[in-house]
């Protein structure tokens, strides 16, 4: 019965991972034991639709820290990091923490501003568990955020966003007292 009990947990899983929108490929690594073909019918079934094609997205959390990263995605980083963070002090499977963490980030943000999509979630998840990302302490604001790979940025993106708007205020200001001037 144990078993029976257990095999359901795993599909029920399985199609949560399927409505968050997460590759086949990547839901076999977060629940294991299930056939390939068995995982892309549920998607299927779940999505209406057959998986993405094309080139998977990359296997670790770099993405987060590369010359193209805006600090608005580390803010989103920073914010799912945190819930992932939170889930993971229990002893929790990665898919269950990819599942809560995700559905919790998704109910934070605004709807359709999703920064993140669950394929980059869950290399998010197992960066964590391989110690490659970690949520340190802003030595300002003292918030969390997510740090990749040793970096130590010190480039906390909840400051740099304050930083950036009280910029732009004191230009709109600016702007503002010249036209004033002008006139």
């Amino acid at each position: 019965m144990h078993d029976l009990t257990q095999y359901s947990r795993r599909r029920v899983q399985i199609i949560e991972l399927c409505e968050l929108g997460l590759r086949p490929s990547f839901i076999q690594e977060a629940v294991p034991g299930f056939r390939t073909e068995e995982i892309i019918r549920m998607y299927q079934a779940v999505q209406g639709k057959r998986s993405s094609k094309g080139n998977m997205p990359a296997k670790d959390a770099k993405f987060l820290y590369n010359e193209h990263t805006t600090h608005q995605l580390c803010l989103h980083g920073s914010i799912l990091g945190r819930c992932m963070d939170i889930l993971r002090r229990h002893p929790l499977a990665d898919a269950v923490v990819l599942i809560t963490a995700y559905r919790e980030y998704l109910r934070l943000i605004h709807p359709g501003e999703a920064f993140i999509d669950a394929n980059r979630a869950w290399t998010m998840v197992q960066a964590f568990r391989n110690n490659k990302l970690e949520l340190i302490r802003c030595s300002t604001c003292h918030a969390e955020y997510v740090d990749g790979y040793r970096m130590r940025s010190n480039s906390c993106p909840i400051c740099f966003t304050l930083r950036k708007r009280e910029l732009y205020q004191d230009a709109h200001l600016a702007l503002q007292a010249l036209a004033e001037c002008s006139s």
